[in-house]
């Protein structure tokens, strides 16, 4: 309600949401702020109590971790690459097109599930979104 009242100026508005499908946890992270400043990324903190009837006995999950912000997934820091082209080239299309792409901001990895939890320590970005999702290998 307070976003809607007078959106978001003050604080970021960091927050998150995750869904379950199939066998696999997707997590939607979020940090918005209405002014494009530069500013420090917020540290996170993402701590994943995976339900036990999806992820049973599991030892090891796979973790992707993909990312959109200025420097990944993002077909407008291309363009401003390229010179702003008002009438772009086909190839600065396809540049244009592979860099909109959802990008992993590091390599899959494997991780030791103990008593179920995922722990993942990462920065956000202002004006960033992260997706992380949890399955089993």
């Amino acid at each position: 309600d307070d976003i809607l009242r007078s959106s978001v100026r003050e604080k970021p508005d960091i927050n998150g949401m995750a869904v379950i499908n199939g066998k696999s946890v997707k997590i939607l992270l979020w940090n918005y702020h209405d002014y494009l400043a530069q500013v420090e990324p917020a540290p996170v903190q993402l701590i994943v109590q995976l339900p036990e009837d999806y992820f049973t006995n599991a030892e090891i999950v796979r973790v992707r971790h993909y990312r959109i912000d200025d420097t990944h997934s993002n077909a407008y820091t291309k363009w401003l690459e390229l010179g702003s082209p008002q009438d772009p080239t086909p190839e600065m299309i396809n540049q244009m097109k592979e860099a909109m792409q959802l990008q992993l901001l590091e390599p899959a990895m494997l991780m030791d599930v103990p008593d179920n939890e995922v722990t993942l320590n990462f920065d956000l970005p202002r004006s960033a979104l992260s997706l992380i999702i949890i399955e089993k290998p």
